[in-house]
């Protein structure tokens, strides 16, 4: 796929995973805050759409927020999803399981925590190579939970957020 210019309105890491061989086992982006997608975000930073394009680039083009986070729910989001060629839905009514989440690309979480065994069923989704966005900085209970709530998965791949 061919990636526009890269730009991030926020800080965000990109690992993708290899597989056996050269096969991609999946993405994971995580991202300090969920203000770079919401309509805010889309409002105060001209390159937002560029980013969002890049994201459905990397993920492709069937993509879940399971969030009810502003920063996935805003009409900016959704149209610039539509725009560079993604189905884009969100919310927590789907059921976390892996079959439902075969169905998706990718992935987007942040604000709306995961309980261990779908943090489990994220790590085999992740395997199959399903694509993973993780916003922190969401101030759902504070930076102490937040790296709580999300490092059991991100150290699955070495990766963590401070608690601070």
């Amino acid at each position: 796929m061919k990636r526009l210019p890269a730009y991030s309105p926020a800080a965000a890491l990109l690992l993708t995973l290899l597989g056996t061989g050269s096969a991609v086992a999946g993405t994971i982006v995580v991202a300090n805050d969920e203000w770079e997608l919401s309509n805010t975000g889309f409002a105060n930073a001209s390159g937002t759409g560029t980013f969002v394009a890049n994201l459905v680039a990397e993920f492709g083009p069937k993509i879940h927020a399971y969030s009810t986070n502003f920063g996935f729910t805003g009409s900016s989001l959704a149209l610039a999803m539509s725009t560079h060629g993604a189905t884009y839905t969100t919310g927590t009514g789907v059921t976390f399981d892996l079959a439902t989440l075969a169905t998706y690309d990718a992935i987007f979480l942040g604000g709306d925590y995961l309980s261990a065994a779908q943090v489990a069923i994220l790590q085999s989704y992740v395997a199959g190579g399903g694509g993973v966005y993780i916003a922190a900085g969401t101030g759902n209970g504070g930076p102490v939970v937040e790296a709580a709530a999300w490092n059991p998965f991100l150290a699955l791949y070495g990766l963590s957020f401070a608690s601070s």
